[in-house]
């Protein structure tokens, strides 16, 4: 069907629309891809270490997270008046740093198909399997 040329000129506009409406351009998604690619954990605290509410985060950071948990304990004061928070636990979920760092690989023809080794969170490639020069 798609060999047709209305079918694919309709299919092509229907995919315009999409891109343009969600802003999905290559320039987009690299720059997403980027932001995974060049995470830096340290950005997501302060300087005493506590953890920056998201709206402190800058955009390439919060590019980076794919989620966040948090969790509020609360407590009565000691004569049972008032709940009050006690403690607040905040997780960020970030995005996998090592299938962006392959996709980017990819996207630039930096590796070669096949030969992948993915073990204990790291990524092993050998200097055989990158595209050098």
């Amino acid at each position: 069907m798609l060999q047709e040329p209305a079918v694919a000129a309709a299919v092509r506009a229907k995919t315009e629309i999409a891109i343009a409406k969600f802003d999905m351009t290559a320039e987009t998604v690299l720059r997403e891809l980027a932001a995974i690619v060049h995470f830096d954990v340290r950005k997501l605290l302060n300087e005493d270490g506590t953890p920056k509410p998201l709206n402190e985060l800058d955009d390439a950071t919060a590019a980076a997270i794919q989620g966040i948990d948090v969790y509020i304990e609360k407590s009565k004061h000691e004569d049972g008046s008032e709940v009050t928070e006690s403690a607040q636990t905040v997780k960020y979920k970030v995005a996998d740093k090592n299938s962006a760092i392959i996709a980017a690989m990819r996207y630039f023809n930096l590796l070669k198909e096949g030969n992948i080794n993915i073990a204990a969170g790291k990524v092993y490639v050998s200097q055989e399997e990158l595209k050098l020069g």
